[in-house]
C-alpha cells in the first residue's frame, strides 16, 4: 500500500537531491563530464544560490526557450545571453566576459561534442554574434528584443544585420 510523504517544490527537491549526493560523496559534475549528460533539476535559491552556481567554472548558460516566428514566444528565447552579459558581467562584475563568452560558446559545445561549433577556425561552422558589451541586455519591450546585439551570423551566413533579423534561415 502506497502511503503520501509530501509534496516538494522545485527548490525543496533539488535540495533534497544535492544532500542526498553529497552524503553519498557523489560528484555531480565530474559525472556530467564523463557522461556528457546534464543533471536535469534546476533550481532557484536566491541571488546568493545563483551567486555560487555563477562562480562555478563548470557552470555552463543555457535556456530551452522556443523562438517562434508568430506570436510572442517566450523571452528567454531571445533574452537568456543578453541578461547573462548584461547583468551578471557588465552591471554585477559576477563573471569576466571572456569566460561568460566561452561558456557560452566553446565550453558548451565542447560538454555537448560539438565539433565543428564553440570556436572560430578554418573549416568550421561560423557562428558569431557581435555585440556592444556596453549596452547589451535582455529586452523590456513585449517582443523581448535585446539590445546590443549588432551583427549575427550562423553556419556564416549573415541573419542579422544593425539589430535587425534578416529572415535568413542557416
Amino acid at each position: 500500500r502506497a502511503r503520501r510523504v509530501g509534496i516538494l517544490g522545485l527548490g525543496e527537491l533539488g535540495t533534497a537531491c544535492a544532500r542526498a549526493l553529497a552524503t553519498l560523496n557523489f560528484d555531480v559534475a565530474g559525472w556530467s563530464r564523463r557522461e556528457k549528460v546534464l543533471p536535469g533539476i534546476a533550481t532557484h535559491h536566491g541571488a546568493d544560490g545563483l551567486d555560487a552556481v555563477l562562480a562555478r567554472p563548470d557552470c555552463l548558460f543555457e535556456t530551452d526557450a522556443v523562438l517562434r516566428r508568430d506570436g510572442h514566444p517566450n523571452p528567454a528565447a531571445r533574452g537568456t545571453f543578453p541578461r547573462i552579459l548584461g547583468r551578471y558581467v557588465r552591471e554585477g562584475r559576477q563573471l569576466l566576459l571572456e569566460d561568460a563568452v566561452h561558456r557560452m560558446t566553446g565550453a558548451s559545445a565542447e560538454r555537448f561534442g560539438l565539433t565543428d561549433r564553440g570556436r572560430l577556425a578554418p573549416g568550421l561552422a561560423a557562428d558569431v554574434v557581435v555585440f556592444d558589451p556596453a549596452t547589451i541586455r535582455d529586452g523590456d519591450d513585449e517582443g523581448g528584443r535585446p539590445a546590443g546585439i549588432e551583427q549575427v551570423f550562423v553556419n556564416g551566413r549573415q541573419v542579422v544585420s544593425a539589430g535587425v533579423a534578416l529572415g535568413e534561415r542557416a
